[in-house]
């Protein structure tokens, strides 16, 4: 009858932390095109290379063109946080952005990635192709 009740009590737990969906990224999970989910006709895009490199696609709108920036991208996995540097500003800062991973929908999450105020970070997600 312990035993079981020992068992239980460990079992719950691991099948608790198990169900978690969302996860931080590695580089590998990234790599590819990622099309944000929304209504609007115009969608911004991620492409991830297999290097260090970021392609971001914001569209324009009627006829206003496509703009795509470049970026070296950095993950840190304690702060859990993207970062990004501008290739065509040089000397430009580094921007961070708290990012997660749902595996199972393929989809993923980017915070403050449009512009917003601190207290309320926009939200965007985004499906990969």
């Amino acid at each position: 009858m312990k035993t079981r009740v020992v068992f239980l009590i460990i079992l719950l737990p691991l099948l608790m932390i198990s169900c978690k969906k969302e996860k931080f990224p590695d580089n590998e999970d990234l790599i590819g095109n990622w099309v944000e989910i929304t209504d609007f006709l115009y969608k911004q895009q991620l492409t991830f290379d297999d290097e260090d490199t970021l392609f971001y696609a914001k569209p324009g709108g009627g006829l206003i063109p496509l703009k795509v920036d470049t970026f070296l991208y950095r993950l840190d996995n304690e702060q859990e946080r993207l970062f990004l540097t501008s290739t065509y500003y040089y000397g430009a800062s580094e921007s961070s952005f708290k990012i997660q991973l749902d595996k199972e929908a393929q989809e993923l999450t980017v915070w403050g990635l449009l512009i917003s105020i601190p207290e309320s970070p926009s939200e965007t997600i985004f499906k990969k192709q």
